[in-house]
Parts: C-alpha cells; sequence; structure tokens
C-alpha cells in the first residue's frame, strides 16, 4: 500500500493531466484522469472543482455546484473554489450567493498575493 502522501502526489498528477487534456479539448480523457485523482485522493480540491467546470461547460450548473461544494468541504481556503461556485450560482439566478463566493475568492485571492493591486 502507498503512503497517503504519495497517493496525494500522484492525485495532483493526475489532475494536472486532466487540465492539460483539458486544454487539448480531450474532455473524456480529461474526465478519466480527474476522476483517478479522486479515486487515489477523494479530498483532491483542484480535481473536484474541474470536475465540477466540465459539468458547468456542459450545461449542468446544479451538478457542478455538488463538486465545487465539496472542493470546500475538501479545503475551505480554495479560493477556485470559490469563484467557481459563485459563477454557477450566479448562473442559476442565486445573486445572493453568488456575490457571497465571488467575495471570498477575492478575499483569498488577496490574501496570497498581497502586492497585486
Amino acid at each position: 500500500m502507498l503512503a497517503a502522501g504519495n497517493e496525494r502526489e500522484r492525485a495532483e498528477a493526475h489532475n494536472k493531466r486532466g487540465v492539460a487534456l483539458v486544454e487539448l479539448r480531450r474532455f473524456d480523457a480529461a474526465l478519466d484522469a480527474f476522476c483517478e485523482a479522486l479515486a487515489l485522493d477523494e479530498r483532491c480540491a483542484p480535481a473536484l472543482v474541474n470536475l465540477g467546470s466540465l459539468l458547468l461547460e456542459e450545461g449542468h450548473p446544479l451538478d457542478a455546484i455538488d463538486y465545487y461544494e465539496a472542493a470546500l468541504r475538501a479545503d475551505d481556503k480554495y479560493a477556485v473554489a470559490h469563484r467557481n461556485l459563485g459563477i454557477a450560482f450566479k448562473r442559476i439566478g442565486r445573486r445572493g450567493e453568488a456575490v457571497r463566493h465571488l467575495r471570498a475568492a477575492a478575499r483569498l485571492e488577496s490574501r496570497r498575493s498581497p502586492g497585486r493591486a
């Protein structure tokens, strides 16, 4: 059995491969890569967000919201999850929740890079 850290690293590698496959517009292969990442680490927030983004782009915002919320359960300080959740909420007309998550994303991003304007 692999150590948890090693599985986490492998999950991150599968997620990065999925991102590259999205860039190549190979969406089915990207989906497989993200699922492989989650099979290794079910709390891999980037893979959860990326799956949500595939769903959002396919016109399934409610399913995307489920993945973004799962990413935030895994890492509540993951700005990308907040931003994408805000976008998904905006698409379904839930403006208050959209604004709340977009503001959370902006706040978290500003903490990461305080020198940026």
